[in-house]
């Protein structure tokens, strides 16, 4: 009984989602990941906790991701948007792992956001106009 409440109290601890990024940050340092790797993580998951960081994990729910995803969709920043919602998802699958909850709510909203239209590109398919290409590329 005294070791369930000592669980429970340590689990309420760590619960909260800012202490959890935290956590998968410094994880990724000991794995060896790029500094800028880190840093771009640690940016959008400055984003996440502004809104969601003294939450407990457990209790944080799709619409409140979706929430914190629609403010960057709405000024316009759709890539960051769905880089957003997969941070999120990955320190929700490093709780899952850990043992601190056992759902993510970012799976639900997959397809929630608008999706960046790529724009394609035209491709030289001419040999002659591709010869002019690497010859103005070799003289410059």
């Amino acid at each position: 009984m005294k070791k369930e409440r000592k669980l429970a109290a340590e689990i309420a601890q760590r619960g909260q989602f800012e202490v959890l990024a935290e956590e998968l940050l410094d994880k990724n340092k000991r794995e060896g990941k790029a500094e800028q790797t880190i840093k771009k993580k640690s940016w959008l998951l400055d984003m996440a906790n502004a809104k969601l960081g003294k939450r407990p994990i457990m209790e944080i729910t799709p619409s409140e991701v979706l929430a914190v995803l629609k403010k960057q969709e709405q000024a316009g920043n759709l890539e960051t948007a769905s880089r957003l919602r997969s941070t999120i998802g990955e320190v929700f699958r490093y709780a899952i792992a850990t043992g601190v909850t056992v759902n993510d709510p970012t799976v639900a909203l997959k397809g929630a956001l608008v999706r960046k239209r790529v724009k394609s590109r035209s491709a030289i398919t001419d040999k002659k106009k591709l010869g002019k290409l690497l010859v103005a590329i070799n003289e410059y």
